[in-house]
């Protein structure tokens, strides 16, 4: 960071700088290359900088949340379409789908098999840290996706339609 800001380009190239790091790392690593902290010859902030990685979470950090409030970030995918390679802008709302919202469409489709509905269905419960609060239905979800017998006794079963 510190020979790139010396050399002054045009154009700084980070090739995949973050991924191997936990969420946490990652969002420091983040806040340090491109917010302006102090000294502002240490940050790639108000530089031209292309961040290639096959990680998601930096995409979801950058465009979705606004982790970086202060950065003016774009992000865009490259594919093959029909022999070309194109690149297409990320839209957060029609190409982002948080997990939540994803695990949530997909343990509700009932053009999904079932397997995948309820392990969908047990991580959300896990994402949402509602194992308290739906009571015996994490460990009955648990169970199914491991094929293990329920350990405890369960007092009663609700099932609404």
């Amino acid at each position: 960071m510190y020979y790139a800001n010396l050399q002054d380009p045009d154009l700084i190239i980070l090739d995949d700088p973050i991924s191997s790091f936990d969420t946490n790392k990652k969002y420091a690593i983040l806040q340090r290359m491109f917010k302006n902290v102090g000294n502002k010859n240490v940050t790639f902030a108000g530089k031209t900088v292309l961040l290639l990685t096959h990680d998601f979470e930096p995409i979801t950090d950058f465009i979705v949340v606004g982790k970086l409030d202060e950065s003016k970030a774009v992000a865009s995918f490259i594919c093959n379409v029909e022999g070309k390679v194109i690149e297409k802008d990320i839209n957060p709302e029609d190409d982002v789908k948080l997990i939540l919202r994803e695990c949530k469409e997909i343990s509700a489709d009932e053009n999904v098999n079932i397997v995948s509905r309820i392990a969908f269905l047990r991580k959300l419960c896990e994402l949402n840290e509602c194992r308290d609060a739906w009571g015996n239905a994490y460990e009955i979800l648990s169970c199914l996706v491991h094929a293990r017998p329920i350990k405890r006794k369960i007092a009663s079963i609700t099932v609404i339609n």
